[in-house]
């Protein structure tokens, strides 16, 4: 647009291996107070999947969906060496340990993060871990 001062996000070199629209393979909590306890979106629920688009400039969307309902979230994403983290718009950031195991392909985890194991209304903490296939 004519006149507009605003410029689009620079690129984040840091963030350029992970580039790109990716699905979750895997995506698993296990509960720290009791390993044999976890979570499994694609094993414990029929329609569940998650998928994030990251940009140059680690501004990424991610969807969570299950149960026919989408969950998305909009957020920043940085990396160090070792550790990415996520700081989603509103919410507290969350950090973990990723590899790549190819190209291709990303894991990230475990992470230290929170589930409702039970299904009592109260989170427990948990660790998560998924494994991402670049599309």
């Amino acid at each position: 647009c004519e006149g507009s001062s605003t410029e689009p996000p620079a690129p984040d070199p840091s963030v350029e291996p992970f580039v790109g629209r990716w699905e979750a393979s895997e995506f698993r909590i296990v509960s720290v107070a009791d390993t044999t306890i976890d979570f499994d979106l694609f094993d414990d629920v029929d329609d569940g999947s998650f998928s994030i688009v990251i940009e140059p400039s680690g501004t990424y969307t991610a969807t969570l969906a299950f149960g026919g309902t989408a969950f998305p979230e909009i957020g920043t994403l940085t990396a160090t060496e070792d550790v990415i983290t996520l700081r989603p718009n509103g919410r507290p950031p969350a950090s973990g340990p990723y590899n790549f195991e190819s190209a291709s392909v990303l894991v990230v985890g475990p992470s230290a993060t929170e589930f409702d194991f039970n299904f009592d209304d109260v989170d427990d903490p948990g660790l998560l871990t998924f494994r991402l296939i670049r599309q």
